[in-house]
């Protein structure tokens, strides 16, 4: 895929997130750099930690965003900055919608269905990730 293409899909999907509800109930703080989208998360549920996911589109659309936690200051992944619970350090995360998920964890796997960005548009991506962040990541891997 084409950069060009690659960043106005990821621009359409930073839109779509930056204006949804949910960025303004869970606090997210949004950025962008190049290809990658940062989204500064936290339980909604508890007091905890801040983490910092990073969703790179390269290649997009023609594959999923590549989903991970990134340190918040060097911005490079490692298991200090992943929440308990979320994923699976240090591959990726495992939730529909990540190339992570669609590439590694379940390829070839008739059980779930090659990843397609209408059926899985990246603001539901970013949900389930918030919601395993309330209902699991509320700590830091040690």
């Amino acid at each position: 895929m084409d950069v060009e293409t690659s960043r106005e899909g990821m621009l359409l999907a930073l839109d779509t997130v930056k204006e949804s509800q949910l960025a303004v109930e869970a606090g997210w703080v949004i950025t962008s750099e190049d290809l990658c989208i940062y989204i500064s998360m936290r339980s909604r549920r508890e007091e905890g930690p801040t983490f910092l996911m990073r969703a790179s589109f390269d290649d997009y659309p023609a594959r999923a965003p590549s989903c991970l936690f990134v340190d918040p200051g060097t911005k490079v992944p490692g298991p200090s900055a992943w929440p308990t619970g979320v994923g699976s350090h240090p591959r990726g995360i495992c939730t529909p919608g990540t190339r992570e998920f669609h590439e590694d964890y379940h390829k070839n796997d008739a059980k779930y269905p090659p990843w397609d960005r209408k059926k899985y548009p990246f603001l539901a991506t970013v949900h389930e990730i918030q919601r395993l962040i309330d209902t699991k990541g509320n700590t830091k891997l040690v």
